[in-house]
Protein backbone atom coordinates (compact mmCIF):
# COMPACT_ATOMS: atom_id res chain seq x y z
CA UNK A 1 0.00 0.00 0.00
CA UNK A 2 1.36 3.47 -1.09
CA UNK A 3 2.19 5.54 1.49
CA UNK A 4 -0.45 9.17 2.42
CA UNK A 5 0.84 11.68 0.79
CA UNK A 6 1.60 14.90 2.86
CA UNK A 7 -0.81 17.31 4.05
CA UNK A 8 -0.13 20.83 4.62
CA UNK A 9 -1.46 22.61 7.28
CA UNK A 10 -5.41 23.95 6.91
CA UNK A 11 -5.83 27.64 6.59
CA UNK A 12 -6.78 29.31 9.80
CA UNK A 13 -6.50 33.39 10.19
CA UNK A 14 -3.88 34.22 12.43
CA UNK A 15 -3.28 38.41 13.16
CA UNK A 16 0.43 39.24 11.66
CA UNK A 17 3.22 40.12 14.23
CA UNK A 18 4.01 43.46 12.55
CA UNK A 19 7.41 45.67 12.40
CA UNK A 20 8.96 47.21 15.10
CA UNK A 21 7.73 50.42 13.65
CA UNK A 22 4.20 49.25 13.52
CA UNK A 23 3.68 47.30 16.90
CA UNK A 24 5.86 49.98 19.17
CA UNK A 25 5.08 53.41 17.41
CA UNK A 26 2.61 53.64 14.61
CA UNK A 27 -0.52 51.44 15.85
CA UNK A 28 -0.71 52.70 19.62
CA UNK A 29 -0.17 55.98 18.64
CA UNK A 30 -1.48 56.73 15.23
CA UNK A 31 -3.85 54.21 14.33
CA UNK A 32 -5.66 53.19 17.53
CA UNK A 33 -6.00 57.20 18.13
CA UNK A 34 -7.60 57.64 15.00
CA UNK A 35 -9.66 54.45 14.80
CA UNK A 36 -11.24 55.74 18.10
CA UNK A 37 -12.53 58.62 15.76
CA UNK A 38 -14.92 56.51 13.75
CA UNK A 39 -18.42 56.46 14.52
CA UNK A 40 -19.31 52.66 15.70
CA UNK A 41 -21.92 52.63 13.62
CA UNK A 42 -19.68 53.04 10.52
CA UNK A 43 -18.58 49.74 8.95
CA UNK A 44 -15.32 48.94 8.60
CA UNK A 45 -15.71 47.56 4.62
CA UNK A 46 -16.78 51.45 4.22
CA UNK A 47 -13.01 52.22 6.11
CA UNK A 48 -11.69 49.47 3.70
CA UNK A 49 -13.98 51.08 0.54
CA UNK A 50 -12.25 54.51 1.18
CA UNK A 51 -9.16 53.17 1.04
CA UNK A 52 -9.48 51.72 -2.49
CA UNK A 53 -10.79 54.68 -3.52
CA UNK A 54 -7.91 57.09 -2.13
CA UNK A 55 -5.39 54.53 -3.60
CA UNK A 56 -7.15 54.96 -7.22
CA UNK A 57 -7.02 58.58 -6.95
CA UNK A 58 -3.15 58.82 -6.09
CA UNK A 59 -2.65 57.04 -9.24
CA UNK A 60 -5.38 58.49 -10.98
CA UNK A 61 -3.68 62.36 -10.87
CA UNK A 62 -0.31 61.08 -11.62
CA UNK A 63 -1.79 59.82 -14.76
CA UNK A 64 -4.04 62.33 -15.79
CA UNK A 65 -1.06 65.08 -15.68
CA UNK A 66 1.94 62.37 -16.46
CA UNK A 67 0.46 59.98 -18.57
CA UNK A 68 3.97 58.65 -20.09
CA UNK A 69 5.27 58.17 -16.29
CA UNK A 70 8.51 60.39 -17.00
CA UNK A 71 7.85 62.40 -13.93
CA UNK A 72 6.79 66.00 -15.84
CA UNK A 73 3.62 66.56 -13.61
CA UNK A 74 3.93 69.78 -11.45
CA UNK A 75 4.83 69.72 -7.71
CA UNK A 76 1.27 69.97 -6.41
CA UNK A 77 0.30 66.83 -8.02
CA UNK A 78 2.56 64.78 -6.48
CA UNK A 79 1.87 65.98 -2.90
CA UNK A 80 -1.56 65.50 -3.78
CA UNK A 81 -1.17 62.06 -4.70
CA UNK A 82 1.40 61.45 -1.83
CA UNK A 83 -1.69 62.84 0.81
CA UNK A 84 -4.09 60.30 -0.93
CA UNK A 85 -1.70 57.29 -0.70
CA UNK A 86 -1.28 58.32 3.42
CA UNK A 87 -4.91 58.03 3.39
CA UNK A 88 -4.86 54.94 2.06
CA UNK A 89 -2.30 53.80 4.66
CA UNK A 90 -4.37 55.28 7.16
CA UNK A 91 -7.53 53.48 6.09
CA UNK A 92 -6.09 49.86 5.29
CA UNK A 93 -4.21 49.90 8.95
CA UNK A 94 -7.80 51.32 11.15
CA UNK A 95 -10.47 49.27 9.07
CA UNK A 96 -9.28 46.24 10.75
CA UNK A 97 -9.27 47.37 14.34
CA UNK A 98 -12.35 49.29 13.37
CA UNK A 99 -14.06 45.71 12.75
CA UNK A 100 -12.71 44.50 16.44
CA UNK A 101 -13.78 47.76 18.06
CA UNK A 102 -17.33 47.59 16.82
CA UNK A 103 -17.67 43.54 16.72
CA UNK A 104 -18.32 43.65 13.02
CA UNK A 105 -15.25 41.03 11.68
CA UNK A 106 -15.87 38.72 8.79
CA UNK A 107 -14.40 36.64 6.53
CA UNK A 108 -16.00 38.85 3.70
CA UNK A 109 -14.21 42.45 5.46
CA UNK A 110 -10.60 40.36 5.43
CA UNK A 111 -11.03 38.81 1.86
CA UNK A 112 -12.05 42.72 0.74
CA UNK A 113 -8.84 44.14 2.66
CA UNK A 114 -7.03 42.01 1.08
CA UNK A 115 -7.99 41.82 -1.96
CA UNK A 116 -7.45 46.22 -2.40
CA UNK A 117 -3.93 45.32 -1.28
CA UNK A 118 -3.54 43.72 -4.31
CA UNK A 119 -4.82 46.03 -6.62
CA UNK A 120 -2.26 48.29 -4.74
CA UNK A 121 0.47 46.42 -5.26
CA UNK A 122 0.39 47.81 -8.78
CA UNK A 123 -0.93 50.67 -8.14
CA UNK A 124 2.26 51.98 -5.92
CA UNK A 125 4.72 50.57 -8.41
CA UNK A 126 3.69 53.39 -11.02
CA UNK A 127 3.45 55.95 -9.25
CA UNK A 128 6.70 55.25 -7.63
CA UNK A 129 8.19 54.58 -11.24
CA UNK A 130 7.06 58.33 -11.93
CA UNK A 131 8.09 60.07 -9.37
CA UNK A 132 11.46 58.41 -9.41
CA UNK A 133 12.08 58.22 -13.44
CA UNK A 134 12.21 54.42 -14.01
CA UNK A 135 12.96 53.30 -17.18
CA UNK A 136 10.47 50.94 -19.14
CA UNK A 137 12.62 47.71 -17.86
CA UNK A 138 12.98 49.14 -14.17
CA UNK A 139 9.13 49.37 -14.23
CA UNK A 140 8.75 45.58 -15.69
CA UNK A 141 11.08 44.11 -13.40
CA UNK A 142 9.33 46.60 -10.12
CA UNK A 143 6.00 45.22 -11.06
CA UNK A 144 6.95 41.82 -11.75
CA UNK A 145 8.80 41.66 -8.02
CA UNK A 146 6.07 43.29 -5.99
CA UNK A 147 3.85 40.95 -7.66
CA UNK A 148 5.75 37.79 -7.03
CA UNK A 149 6.23 39.21 -3.28
CA UNK A 150 2.47 40.21 -3.02
CA UNK A 151 1.40 36.28 -4.84
CA UNK A 152 3.84 34.42 -2.22
CA UNK A 153 3.11 36.31 0.90
CA UNK A 154 -1.19 35.44 0.46
CA UNK A 155 0.20 31.83 -0.85
CA UNK A 156 2.07 31.16 2.58
CA UNK A 157 -1.03 32.61 4.17
CA UNK A 158 -3.69 30.29 3.03
CA UNK A 159 -1.22 27.24 3.41
CA UNK A 160 0.11 27.50 7.09
CA UNK A 161 -2.45 29.67 8.26
CA UNK A 162 0.30 32.34 9.40
CA UNK A 163 0.15 35.86 7.64
CA UNK A 164 3.08 37.90 7.60
CA UNK A 165 4.40 40.37 5.38
CA UNK A 166 7.77 40.99 5.55
CA UNK A 167 10.11 40.92 8.86
CA UNK A 168 10.50 42.70 12.30
CA UNK A 169 12.46 45.71 10.77
CA UNK A 170 11.62 45.88 7.41
CA UNK A 171 7.68 45.07 6.47
CA UNK A 172 4.65 46.62 4.14
CA UNK A 173 3.94 49.04 6.51
CA UNK A 174 7.83 50.66 5.92
CA UNK A 175 7.46 49.89 2.06
CA UNK A 176 4.29 51.65 1.91
CA UNK A 177 5.24 54.69 3.70
CA UNK A 178 8.50 54.51 1.54
CA UNK A 179 6.29 55.39 -1.24
CA UNK A 180 4.46 58.14 0.43
CA UNK A 181 8.26 59.75 1.05
CA UNK A 182 9.47 59.05 -2.12
CA UNK A 183 6.15 61.11 -3.95
CA UNK A 184 6.36 63.36 -2.02
CA UNK A 185 10.50 64.45 -2.45
CA UNK A 186 9.45 64.68 -6.04
CA UNK A 187 7.10 66.90 -5.49
CA UNK A 188 9.86 69.31 -3.10
CA UNK A 189 13.07 68.72 -4.88
CA UNK A 190 11.90 67.18 -8.62
CA UNK A 191 12.48 64.17 -10.66
CA UNK A 192 15.69 65.20 -11.06
CA UNK A 193 16.89 64.42 -7.26
CA UNK A 194 16.15 60.39 -7.80
CA UNK A 195 17.75 60.83 -11.41
CA UNK A 196 21.01 62.40 -10.53
CA UNK A 197 24.15 59.91 -10.80
CA UNK A 198 25.02 57.53 -7.94
CA UNK A 199 27.38 55.89 -9.22
CA UNK A 200 29.74 57.18 -12.24
CA UNK A 201 33.20 54.88 -12.30
CA UNK A 202 32.65 51.57 -14.08
CA UNK A 203 29.56 52.44 -15.32
CA UNK A 204 27.49 49.00 -15.26
CA UNK A 205 23.60 49.66 -15.18
CA UNK A 206 21.95 47.01 -17.93
CA UNK A 207 18.48 49.79 -17.35
CA UNK A 208 20.18 52.58 -18.10
CA UNK A 209 22.37 51.65 -21.60
CA UNK A 210 23.29 53.41 -24.54
CA UNK A 211 23.46 53.65 -27.75
CA UNK A 212 25.36 50.37 -27.87
CA UNK A 213 25.91 47.64 -25.47
CA UNK A 214 28.91 48.32 -24.42
CA UNK A 215 27.60 51.82 -23.67
CA UNK A 216 25.90 50.91 -20.28
CA UNK A 217 24.89 53.81 -18.16
CA UNK A 218 25.69 54.72 -14.70
CA UNK A 219 23.50 54.18 -11.77
CA UNK A 220 20.99 56.73 -10.25
CA UNK A 221 19.41 57.02 -6.79
CA UNK A 222 15.91 55.62 -8.08
CA UNK A 223 18.00 52.93 -8.95
CA UNK A 224 19.69 52.34 -5.94
CA UNK A 225 16.25 52.75 -4.24
CA UNK A 226 14.43 50.07 -6.43
CA UNK A 227 17.56 47.39 -6.18
CA UNK A 228 17.16 47.52 -2.82
CA UNK A 229 13.66 46.65 -2.51
CA UNK A 230 14.56 43.90 -5.27
CA UNK A 231 16.95 42.38 -2.86
CA UNK A 232 14.85 42.38 0.00
CA UNK A 233 11.47 41.07 -1.74
CA UNK A 234 13.39 38.37 -3.27
CA UNK A 235 14.96 37.18 0.18
CA UNK A 236 11.80 37.55 1.46
CA UNK A 237 9.89 35.55 -1.08
CA UNK A 238 12.41 32.80 -0.91
CA UNK A 239 12.25 32.62 2.68
CA UNK A 240 8.65 32.25 2.37
CA UNK A 241 8.76 29.27 -0.32
CA UNK A 242 11.17 27.14 1.54
CA UNK A 243 9.07 27.55 5.19
CA UNK A 244 5.42 26.52 3.08
CA UNK A 245 7.08 23.78 1.02
CA UNK A 246 8.81 22.09 4.33
CA UNK A 247 5.54 22.07 6.39
CA UNK A 248 4.55 18.34 4.73
CA UNK A 249 3.05 17.13 8.43
CA UNK A 250 0.09 15.29 7.45
CA UNK A 251 -3.09 16.64 8.54
CA UNK A 252 -6.04 15.40 9.04
CA UNK A 253 -8.79 17.10 6.58
CA UNK A 254 -6.73 19.59 5.23
CA UNK A 255 -7.17 17.91 1.74
CA UNK A 256 -4.24 19.98 0.77
CA UNK A 257 -1.28 18.25 -0.71
CA UNK A 258 2.34 19.28 -1.51
CA UNK A 259 1.63 18.49 -5.08
CA UNK A 260 -1.37 20.86 -4.53
CA UNK A 261 0.70 24.09 -3.21
CA UNK A 262 3.05 23.93 -5.85
CA UNK A 263 0.78 23.65 -8.79
CA UNK A 264 -0.84 26.73 -7.07
CA UNK A 265 2.37 28.69 -8.05
CA UNK A 266 1.63 28.05 -11.73
CA UNK A 267 -0.49 30.89 -12.03
CA UNK A 268 1.97 33.33 -11.12
CA UNK A 269 4.28 31.64 -13.49
CA UNK A 270 2.45 32.12 -16.43
CA UNK A 271 1.63 35.68 -15.65
CA UNK A 272 5.22 36.42 -14.77
CA UNK A 273 5.80 35.26 -18.58
CA UNK A 274 2.87 37.33 -20.41
CA UNK A 275 3.76 40.46 -18.20
CA UNK A 276 7.83 40.23 -19.79
CA UNK A 277 6.50 40.03 -23.09
CA UNK A 278 4.08 42.02 -23.19
CA UNK A 279 5.49 44.63 -21.61
CA UNK A 280 9.58 44.25 -23.66
CA UNK A 281 7.23 44.87 -26.77
CA UNK A 282 4.32 47.87 -25.39
CA UNK A 283 6.00 49.37 -22.01
CA UNK A 284 8.10 51.94 -24.26
CA UNK A 285 5.25 52.98 -26.37
CA UNK A 286 2.41 52.89 -23.70
CA UNK A 287 3.32 52.20 -20.10
CA UNK A 288 0.61 53.38 -18.24
CA UNK A 289 -1.74 51.24 -20.28
CA UNK A 290 0.76 48.05 -19.94
CA UNK A 291 1.28 48.91 -16.51
CA UNK A 292 -2.82 48.68 -15.69
CA UNK A 293 -3.01 45.81 -17.71
CA UNK A 294 -0.19 43.54 -16.06
CA UNK A 295 -1.73 44.70 -12.52
CA UNK A 296 -5.22 43.47 -13.84
CA UNK A 297 -3.77 40.33 -14.63
CA UNK A 298 -2.08 40.19 -11.18
CA UNK A 299 -5.47 40.88 -9.76
CA UNK A 300 -7.42 38.44 -11.46
CA UNK A 301 -5.09 35.30 -10.16
CA UNK A 302 -4.23 36.83 -6.65
CA UNK A 303 -7.89 37.24 -6.00
CA UNK A 304 -8.55 34.16 -7.01
CA UNK A 305 -6.11 32.71 -4.31
CA UNK A 306 -7.46 35.29 -1.77
CA UNK A 307 -10.86 34.24 -1.77
CA UNK A 308 -10.17 30.36 -2.39
CA UNK A 309 -8.99 30.74 1.19
CA UNK A 310 -12.67 30.98 2.15
CA UNK A 311 -14.22 29.00 -0.17
CA UNK A 312 -13.79 26.82 -3.40
CA UNK A 313 -12.92 28.42 -6.89
CA UNK A 314 -14.80 26.66 -9.61
CA UNK A 315 -12.02 25.92 -11.79
CA UNK A 316 -13.94 26.50 -14.76
CA UNK A 317 -14.49 30.06 -14.11
CA UNK A 318 -10.93 30.48 -13.41
CA UNK A 319 -9.64 29.36 -16.89
CA UNK A 320 -12.15 31.59 -18.73
CA UNK A 321 -10.56 34.63 -16.49
CA UNK A 322 -7.25 33.35 -17.42
CA UNK A 323 -8.39 33.27 -20.98
CA UNK A 324 -9.44 36.53 -20.96
CA UNK A 325 -6.14 38.15 -19.47
CA UNK A 326 -4.27 36.20 -22.00
CA UNK A 327 -6.72 37.47 -25.00
CA UNK A 328 -6.47 41.33 -23.42
CA UNK A 329 -2.44 41.40 -23.59
CA UNK A 330 -2.40 39.95 -27.23
CA UNK A 331 -4.63 42.99 -28.22
CA UNK A 332 -2.70 45.30 -26.43
CA UNK A 333 0.26 43.98 -28.25
CA UNK A 334 -1.52 43.93 -31.87
CA UNK A 335 -2.33 47.61 -31.07
CA UNK A 336 1.10 48.71 -30.03
CA UNK A 337 2.37 47.13 -33.01
CA UNK A 338 0.18 49.32 -35.47
CA UNK A 339 0.77 52.11 -33.37
CA UNK A 340 4.45 52.03 -34.26
CA UNK A 341 3.64 53.43 -37.64
CA UNK A 342 4.24 57.13 -35.72
CA UNK A 343 0.58 58.02 -36.66
CA UNK A 344 -0.79 60.50 -33.68
CA UNK A 345 -4.52 59.46 -34.49
CA UNK A 346 -4.05 55.82 -34.69
CA UNK A 347 -1.98 55.80 -31.67
CA UNK A 348 -4.50 57.76 -30.08
CA UNK A 349 -7.43 55.50 -31.15
CA UNK A 350 -5.38 52.65 -30.26
CA UNK A 351 -4.28 53.95 -27.13
CA UNK A 352 -8.51 54.34 -26.41
CA UNK A 353 -9.10 50.74 -27.71
CA UNK A 354 -6.40 49.15 -25.36
CA UNK A 355 -8.50 51.43 -22.73
CA UNK A 356 -11.14 50.15 -23.35
CA UNK A 357 -10.23 46.30 -23.51
CA UNK A 358 -8.74 46.95 -19.58
CA UNK A 359 -12.66 48.81 -18.93
CA UNK A 360 -14.20 45.34 -20.18
CA UNK A 361 -11.52 43.22 -17.88
CA UNK A 362 -11.78 44.89 -14.87
CA UNK A 363 -15.45 44.77 -15.06
CA UNK A 364 -15.81 41.48 -15.27
CA UNK A 365 -13.32 40.85 -12.28
CA UNK A 366 -14.77 43.38 -10.06
CA UNK A 367 -18.07 41.64 -10.79
CA UNK A 368 -17.15 38.15 -10.00
CA UNK A 369 -14.91 39.42 -6.76
CA UNK A 370 -18.19 40.90 -5.85
CA UNK A 371 -20.56 37.65 -6.06
CA UNK A 372 -17.63 35.70 -4.20
CA UNK A 373 -17.80 38.25 -1.34
CA UNK A 374 -21.21 38.02 -1.47
CA UNK A 375 -20.77 34.09 -1.11
CA UNK A 376 -19.06 34.54 1.87
CA UNK A 377 -20.96 36.86 3.38
CA UNK A 378 -23.48 34.61 3.18
CA UNK A 379 -25.43 36.78 1.44
CA UNK A 380 -25.45 39.89 4.14
CA UNK A 381 -25.03 43.81 3.46
CA UNK A 382 -21.42 43.95 2.83
CA UNK A 383 -21.37 47.66 3.51
CA UNK A 384 -24.28 47.88 6.02
CA UNK A 385 -24.02 46.28 9.98
CA UNK A 386 -24.85 45.96 13.28
CA UNK A 387 -22.53 47.63 16.38
CA UNK A 388 -22.16 44.13 17.99
CA UNK A 389 -20.39 45.71 21.08
CA UNK A 390 -22.54 48.95 22.12
CA UNK A 391 -21.96 50.02 25.60
CA UNK A 392 -25.17 49.64 27.86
Amino acid sequence: MAPAKPKLAPYKYTCPQGSLLYTDFLSPYIYDPISEFYPRWLHPNVVTLCGMVASWFSFAIIAMYSPDLDGTADSWVYYVSATAFMAYITFDNTDGKQARRTGMSSAAGETFDHGVDVTVSTLSMLIVSDATGMTPTMLMIQLIVAHVTTFCNNWHHKITGHMSWGGRYLSVDEATLATVIIVAGTGFFGKEFYTQTFVTDNGYNPFRSGSTSSEWGPITLGDSLAMFSWIYSIYDTIEKLFTTLSQTSPVEGSGKTLKDAVTSLLPLIVHVVLCVYVFRACGPVNPVTTGLLCGVSFSCIALRLVVSMKFAVDSVEYRLHTLTVVMSMGALFTMTRMSECGDEHTRFADGQMALCVIGLLVASHVLAFAHALDKINGGQPLFIGEDKKKSK
